[in-house]
């Protein structure tokens, strides 16, 4: 008897060992990967510091997440994008990262030169043969599309160089536009962001996207082709009780002049879309700020859109 009640005993201690060794393993941490992918899909977390060089294009999958710590550099080949479906916490310790990123700790994403000048890039013959753009650079940017993870996804103090801009199709104008930023139905907060060196334009919003701006320098593109954009340019951005906030920009515009065909562009571009713009400062420029409720013509009519602008 006083064996058998000694089995017993051993019996429970096991299992009640058992079950505290697979409650821990319940509270043990998610591996968290650091500076791992180059190139391919983010699965889970991980993080990037220092300086991290890619070889391709990285997509951050729906539920994963990619932790940028203040001062990293990231550099980025030719023609390739960062596309954003998770969360994308660059420099701020709301969303995870070590610490706040700031002018004297910025996160660059830097993209090179192409090998070949003279090759063909992976935008020729998009969107079924309707846009042709033969640039090896084309298609350099950060892509944050509707499914990221708003409250895991912080740009503060992100530096964007040297970056084409990627191609969108725009379905209230029928046509493609560029970005170097590209929100396109998310709306995450933008905090301090620069850009330097942009062909097309710094920042598309599209498809009810009204991502929170505050601050930030933003330039028009510098490309010697017609695609050269706004500096900032929004549509169908936004809504009523919820319009698309830019608060305290500083814009850099063309230098070309006003001329028919002088090529000069506006700072921000704004058509169906509901914005409130504060504080704006426009550095240099020859056009300011269009609204539109239209598209535009060739001889474009003014009109009164649903945007509140205060400057």
């Amino acid at each position: 008897m006083e064996e058998t009640h000694r089995k017993k005993s051993l019996f429970l201690s096991f299992l009640m060992l058992t079950s505290v060794m697979v409650g821990l393993v319940g509270l043990m941490p998610t591996a968290v990967a650091a500076n791992e992918t180059t190139s391919g899909t983010i699965t889970g977390t991980e993080v990037w510091s220092g300086s991290h060089t890619l070889t391709g294009s990285v997509i951050v999958g729906t539920g994963a997440n990619l932790i940028v710590q203040p001062g990293t550099t990231i550099t980025m080949p030719n023609g390739t994008i960062i596309d954003v479906r998770g969360g994308l916490c660059a420099g701020d310790v709301a969303c995870g990262a070590n610490g706040m990123a700031s002018n004297s700790s910025r996160i660059t994403f830097n993209w090179q030169d192409p090998a070949n000048a003279s090759a063909t890039g992976s935008c020729a013959g998009l969107f079924n043969n309707q846009h042709y753009n033969r640039d090896p650079s084309c298609n350099e940017g950060i892509l944050l599309r509707s499914t990221v993870d708003v409250g895991a996804t912080k740009l503060n103090h992100v530096s964007i160089t040297n970056a084409y801009g990627m191609p969108r199709w725009v379905s209230e104008i029928s046509e493609v536009r560029y970005g170097a930023i590209v929100a396109q139905g998310s709306s995450p907060t933008m905090t301090g962001l620069k850009f330097t060196g942009i062909n097309t334009t710094s920042l598309l919003i599209l498809d009810l996207g009204r991502p929170d701006i505050v601050g930030g320098e933003f330039t028009v593109g510098d490309d010697e082709t017609s695609l050269v954009g706004s500096a900032i340019q929004a549509y169908g951005a936004g809504s009523v009780l919820q319009p698309l906030m830019i608060d305290s920009p500083v814009f850099t515009g063309t230098d070309n002049g006003c001329g028919q065909n002088d090529d000069g562009r506006h700072v921000l571009w704004v058509e169906e879309s509901f914005v409130n713009v504060q504080h704006a400062v426009i550095d240099n420029g020859d056009y300011g700020i269009r609204l539109m409720t239209q598209p535009d013509t060739s001889h474009p009519q003014p009109s009164i859109p649903p945007v509140t602008v205060l400057t």
